[in-house]
């Protein structure tokens, strides 16, 4: 979509060079770069320039908030501690304490199914700020990738792993309790000295231009420091900056970036508690899931009439303001708060904003990846800003600001500092920088140089390449993980179950299992063909092996359909309805990356751009075929119910269609959840009974779309090109709006 796309001027060839790698590899991609090289920028608009599908996850919840995604802890039910990668029991020093392996994983802290669905159904994870990425952690979702997807043979379980961020920022954070442990396994705590990077490698790619900066002497010398080759006249430039202490307190409308959390918190307060005048309150609303730790302004802001605030957060609308920005509060009133601009001088009324926290799921309607609001945050957008740590600072920027490098106690914290101003005329100094205060860790300095090297990675790039196409090659036509799926252990107890169903799945295992020899020939073919250059061969392999086995797939996914239609509510039917959707969701991904992997393959051999729209209509009429199969099999078998006299008088005879019940229903005032749980069908299958409804003429629109949700199709949707995909009408209208309720409103408008 056009909205998503880069300007023109922010994409660079290292950028194009970064898309490459992430489009037509498997290799794990570390994409760095000075500040205000536009890391952020990338992965906003990651999205409309991939063909993959991902999921976003950051080291802490403030981290995720920005990046749009969720921590790696709750995505990937992580314990706090540290992670030791093995399975055996933990040395006797560290038997007690907050420490884990591989074996305390499996055992006390398992992955849920809906957990699993979604590591299986991805083909790229995203890591943003990975400079606060410890290498144990890194190992602990490589495990967890690993098992979930049944590949214990890959890194990462298949999964490509993009790592954003800039060593030379803020470190990893390693507690006391927790030195001993993780020196016995890795060199130091970066993420680069993760077990699982040690056996695979990674392409390395750093953005080069700067945007932030123009001034080439104020570029030359935060390079300098950023790489511990400042010189005396280097600190005597930035010194010329120095101000004395009334002097620096005469200075307004300036904020000061602070190295400790408690000074800012002194400053703010102080500052606010000198101006005279009434404090207000303004309490946020917080629903469901929204911890505190994500919080990203004030429970409770107070603010007084001259107090100077920052914004948190861009304009979604108007683009009035942006996060950084300064201004001063010039009233409060019923309507908002007043506030002056410092850039411009421009006045705004500010008024509350809404932060939301997303988490992943897998659809049951399409067995796609899909974003799902747990929780919303609702503030003004802004926090008192005489003040803010250098920490949180990260990713702002500021035309002036005081800086204390006195205080300084953490690698980089003076360059991130420094780095956030657009210029040295914007910079005053609270006490003079020495080169003890500026420091970069030297392993830090030696890792980075001795990766970058962007003549090598051209090379690297060709072989990934190569390799990728084998490695799609091989996923694809790979039925074990199917197969072991058709297997559940706990359907052996036959005696708390129809024994039908066991049954059904042992057909289903027996069809999968005879087809595997086949799988394993065809692969041995492809890769055959792939290696000795016979491209038109291959393609017209791939053509005739995608058709055999797609028809095999659907067959398949018929019949576990038509089981859980016929399974109704007998016993044991909750278990067994599980397992269907397990079989359901590993037959839907396979099905997708057999479809995938032709546009892929000619994408490496032909050294072709890959084309999204084609994979999003793929996807589209996938998901199109498979609710026309639920709709065909709804129509032709009824589910075994149990109702009462009284429930059968109310619902009718069941003789009419499977879709005119649903209708009917729910003209009576039955709501949609309700008509799922007496109908023993998803909620799903009965939106797309009334979306066949209105198409018809036999539902009214309004009576089922409410005018709030048809207010933000039309909001979030009016100037969207008609050819867009439903998956990108979701995710514009950010999962409020079900696949059914949007094809409706698609069809309606046309």
């Amino acid at each position: 979509m056009t909205a998503n796309l880069y300007k023109p001027e922010y994409l660079t060839s290292r950028v194009q060079q970064a898309l490459k790698c992430i489009n037509t590899t498997q290799a794990p991609v570390f994409l760095t770069g000075n500040a205000g090289t536009g890391k952020t920028t990338f992965l906003k608009n990651l999205a409309a320039h991939t063909h993959k599908r991902f999921i976003v996850v950051a080291p802490t919840g403030i981290a995720a908030l920005n990046a749009g995604g969720t921590t790696i802890h709750s995505q990937f039910l992580l314990p706090f501690g540290t992670f030791a990668p093995n399975r055996e029991a933990l040395p006797d020093p560290f038997s007690s304490g907050n420490h884990y392996n591989q074996h305390i994983l499996t055992r006390k802290h398992p992955l849920n199914s809906h957990r699993k669905k979604i590591l299986r159904s991805i083909d790229l994870l995203v890591i943003d700020e990975v400079s606060m990425l410890r290498a144990d952690l890194l190992d602990a979702i490589d495990y967890r990738l690993r098992a979930a997807r049944q590949s214990y043979h890959q890194p990462f379980g298949g999964v490509q792993v993009l790592f954003i961020g800039d060593l030379y920022q803020l470190p990893p954070v390693v507690k006391r309790e927790d030195e001993a442990l993780l020196k016995s396994w890795y060199p130091t705590p970066w993420f680069f000295e993760a077990q699982c990077l040690q056996r695979t490698g990674m392409l390395y790619i750093e953005l080069d231009k700067i945007f932030r900066q123009q001034d080439e002497d104020f570029i030359r010398i935060l390079n300098n420091l950023r790489h511990n080759r400042a010189t005396t006249e280097d600190y005597d430039h930035l010194n010329l900056h120095y101000r004395p202490e009334l002097e620096i307190n005469e200075v307004k409308e300036t904020i000061t970036l602070t190295t400790h959390n408690q000074q800012a918190d002194i400053i703010n307060q102080l500052a606010l508690e000198d101006l005279p005048g009434k404090l207000h309150r303004f309490p946020a609303r917080v629903n469901g899931d929204f911890p505190e730790g994500m919080f990203p302004v004030p429970q409770i802001l107070q603010l007084k009439i001259g107090c100077q605030v920052m914004f948190v957060k861009n304009d979604p609308d108007k683009k009035a303001y942006f996060n950084g920005r300064l201004a001063t509060v010039t009233d409060i009133s019923d309507d908002g708060v007043e506030v002056r601009m410092h850039d411009d001088g421009s006045s705004l009324t500010v008024t509350s904003q809404t932060w939301e926290n997303k988490k992943y799921e897998v659809d049951s309607e399409t067995q796609e990846v899909s974003e799902k609001i747990s929780g919303s945050f609702e503030q003004l957008p802004i926090k008192l800003a005489w003040a803010i740590t250098i920490h949180k600072s990260q990713g702002l920027t500021f035309d002036k600001a005081i800086i204390d490098p006195g205080r300084a106690f953490a690698d980089g914290q003076v360059y991130v500092a420094l780095s956030r101003l657009r210029s040295l005329d914007g910079l005053l100094l609270k006490t003079r920088i020495h080169q003890g205060v500026v420091s970069t860790d030297k392993r830090i300095v030696h890792f980075s140089e001795s990766r970058h090297n962007p003549e090598k990675l051209e090379q690297d790039l060709v072989k990934k390449q190569t390799e990728f196409a084998g490695q799609q090659m091989v996923s694809a036509y790979d039925l074990e993980p199917l197969l072991k799926a058709c297997e559940p252990k706990s359907l052996q107890q036959e005696n708390e179950v129809p024994l039908l169903i066991p049954d059904f799945f042992k057909k289903i295992s027996t069809e999968v299992a005879s087809q595997l020899k086949t799988s394993d020939r065809f692969r041995e073919q492809l890769i055959q063909l792939l290696h000795t250059g016979e491209k038109t061969q291959l393609m017209e392999r791939l053509e005739k092996g995608q058709s055999y086995f797609s028809e095999l797939l659907w067959s398949w996914l018929e019949q576990v359909f038509t089981m859980g239609l016929t399974l109704g509510s007998s016993k044991g039917s909750k278990t067994l309805l599980r397992f269907a959707d397990e079989i359901d969701h590993h037959i839907m991904v396979k099905i997708s990356e057999m479809e995938r992997l032709p546009r892929i393959l000619l994408s490496v051999l032909d050294k072709m751009e890959l084309d999204k729209v084609g994979f999003e209509k793929l996807e589209e009429a996938r998901i199109q075929k498979r609710l026309q199969l639920i709709e065909k099999i709804k129509s032709s078998t009824q589910p075994v119910e149990k109702k009462s006299k009284k429930k059968s008088l109310k619902s009718g005879s069941g003789k009419a269609g499977s879709y005119e019940r649903s209708i009917r229903l729910f003209k009576e005032g039955r709501s949609i959840q309700e008509i799922a749980e007496e109908r023993q069908l998803v909620e799903g299958t009965i939106e797309s009974h009334l979306y066949r409804g209105v198409s018809e003429g036999k539902l009214i629109l309004n009576d089922w779309i409410s005018e709030e949700l048809q207010h933000l199709y039309h909001e979030k949707v009016g100037k969207v090109d008609p050819s867009v995909s439903l998956t990108e009408l979701y995710t514009i209208t950010e999962g409020r709006l079900s696949y059914s309720m949007l094809r409706a409103l698609k069809d309606f408008l046309n």
